[in-house]
């Protein structure tokens, strides 16, 4: 099979299980806003925000992307990094749990939110273990089986939070659910690793240890400050204002999380075939780089227009309070903005990694997230949730020129105008229609429509070409490429 038609099978596996499990999410998100309200939404983004902030600071060494792009290059390595990441991921993350439930204890009046927190911990530790077997298998493209056990696990969780809130319990009866859901999908995990590639023990090598660390030291600090600048505001809007504003945030931002769907399925595929590229054929990888950012583009632009005009009923239809309809299309509109950034700055993080750049990523996050802090600080006293959201894309932009930077020097140039130009047009065009149709039909109907004028003014525009056509073949079933894709 061609790298070519790998990368589109495993995107499409991917994509739709990602999208299933996005999806299912939300369906969460929207059940915990509807039956516990926006206090409830807002306990519930502060447990996992803060027990993330504290898992990723002290049980996380970069493990994840460092298996990923030394087992893709070597998979002999597979049994010795699995077993002792395992072994020390499993002691540094039950150290994570105890720490972050004694801060909640020592700083928070209210002890139903440190029960919370506290099983927002034991959770964190099953999704640090399920991550480690995760990334074994994408290091081995074995996406498929990744995606059946992501899905079933979204699915017990969504199975049983319902029946949670149905049956008029509370959030901490509801926060039971992730743990049942993980700890099935921990299982599943291992049991696949075993039969497909090695069977998981837990090991205590020293020397192995520390290279570990010291290898995933630049991936540590990436996701530290990345997680930090992803979250630190719901942790600072609940500590500085309370939990109904940190509730109509999160209602904004979990559907622009949700949309981050698109790259993060093209990464997750992608990432081991630029580690190898950098090593057999750097001219294939810049290729690669372009197309990507180009097909980021042709997703990102109309995203973010379409959301500013929709966001109003969006959070109508999805979490019907007054509150959130209140509080959140406002968060939402500026956010969204940030959203097309997020998916650049993904790829570009993303190239660096694989080129053995991490440390520049590193150091780009690191700027940006101190920049999100003392904006955040500034911002959220003065204007809440809304000062938020204006921190949130103030970073991504700010993220995006030092990592466009970056891989500018190291010979990865791209004319990011010439690569994005049919795809503004395109949007442009859109944004017309939406001003000319917006109220004039139901939202639904809006929303195909306008996707409809995108999508043929990118074909006026010629912006699906040669390569583009070929890449359409990669999956679709040949009786149609044959028809409707001719040379």
């Amino acid at each position: 099979m061609t790298t070519s038609k790998k990368i589109a099978g495993n995107t499409v596996v991917l994509f739709m299980s990602n999208l299933l499990t996005h999806f299912i999410s939300f369906l969460i998100i929207v059940s915990v806003a509807r039956y516990l309200g926006d206090v409830g939404l807002g306990k519930y983004s502060f447990a996992f925000s803060f027990m993330l902030i504290v898992f990723t600071v002290g049980a996380n060494f970069g493990v994840n992307t460092l298996i990923i792009r030394e087992i893709a290059k070597k998979k002999q390595l597979v049994e010795k990094y699995l077993s002792n990441s395992l072994s020390a991921l499993v002691l540094l993350s039950l150290l994570a749990a105890a720490v972050g439930t004694i801060i909640i204890y020592f700083t928070r009046s209210d002890i139903e939110i440190t029960v919370v927190v506290l099983l927002a911990g034991i959770t964190s530790i099953l999704d640090k273990v399920n991550n480690v077997f995760k990334s074994v298998l994408t290091a081995f493209e074995m996406i498929p089986y990744i995606s059946v056990i992501m899905v079933v696990e979204r699915i017990v969780a969504l199975a049983v939070a319902l029946f949670v809130l149905l049956s008029g319990y509370g959030i901490i009866m509801f926060m039971l659910a992730f743990v049942i859901s993980n700890l099935i999908m921990a299982i599943v995990y291992y049991i696949v690793t075993a039969k497909k590639i090695t069977i998981p023990r837990l090991s205590l090598e020293l020397d192995v240890w520390k290279r570990l660390f010291i290898k995933g030291a630049p991936f540590w600090f990436t996701g530290m400050f990345t997680i930090l600048y992803y979250r630190i505001d719901n942790v600072m809007l609940t500590y500085m204002k309370d939990y109904a504003v940190a509730g109509w945030y999160e209602a904004s931002y979990k559907i622009h999380r949700t949309l981050t769907i698109f790259p993060a399925v093209i990464m997750t595929v992608i990432f081991p075939v630029m580690s190898r590229l950098h090593v057999k054929s750097k001219k294939y990888l810049r290729f690669l780089y372009e197309k990507s950012f180009y097909y980021l583009a042709i997703i990102a632009f109309p995203i973010a227009a379409g959301v500013t005009f929709t966001a109003k009923p969006a959070i109508e239809i999805v979490y019907g309070q007054p509150g959130f309809l209140q509080h959140s299309p406002i968060a939402l509109q500026i956010i969204i903005w940030g959203l097309l950034f997020l998916y650049f700055n993904l790829l570009m993080g993303h190239l660096l990694n694989s080129i053995g750049k991490e440390k520049l990523f590193t150091f780009s996050v690191s700027i940006a997230v101190v920049f999100n802090v003392v904006l955040n600080l500034i911002l959220i006293p003065i204007y809440s949730y809304i000062g938020a959201s204006i921190a949130t894309v103030a970073t991504e932009i700010l993220n995006f020129c030092m990592l466009a930077f970056w891989t500018r020097r190291n010979n990865y140039r791209i004319n990011y105008l010439k690569v994005i130009i049919k795809p503004l047009i395109a949007t442009v065009v859109m944004t017309i229609a939406m001003f000319l149709l917006y109220r004039k039909m139901h939202i639904i109907i809006f929303i195909a429509v306008c996707a409809v004028i995108y999508g043929i003014s990118l074909v006026l525009l010629r912006g699906f070409g040669k390569d583009e056509k070929n890449l359409i073949r990669q999956f679709l079933p040949p009786y149609i490429t044959v028809r409707f894709f001719k040379e």
